[in-house]
């Protein structure tokens, strides 16, 4: 375990130089094998072009999942249109869903 703590921290020093050195425009920045996908350009098409997609957001419940507090912020379907925002109605999660929520969250359960 000791050893696995003093790999992480080296590894942490070299990725943070690397950084460093990028942004002094020494050399470009370093791409990671794991990043994520900006999807703002989606979001920009959707609304300004009318193009509807669906796509994951975390959003406020306000009812999209039944059994969950509506000021909870949950990762749902959500349609982009030239209107803006539309999280997808989930409903009530099948009962194995709902018990592992209730039994992580279980504040966030009505």
């Amino acid at each position: 375990m000791h050893n696995y703590i003093e790999r992480r921290i080296e590894k942490r020093k070299r990725v943070w130089s690397d950084i460093e050195t990028a942004a002094l425009g020494k050399r470009p920045l370093p791409r990671g094998k794991h990043e994520s996908q900006e999807r703002i350009e989606l979001m920009i098409q959707s609304i300004s072009l009318n193009q509807q997609r669906v796509i994951y957001l975390n959003v406020m419940n306000k009812g999209a999942i039944s059994n969950v507090l509506p000021q909870a912020c949950d990762e749902v379907p959500v349609m982009l249109d030239r209107y803006g925002f539309h999280p997808v109605v989930i409903g009530t999660p099948p009962p194995g869903a709902t018990a592992i929520l209730f039994g992580s969250w279980p504040r966030l359960m009505e």
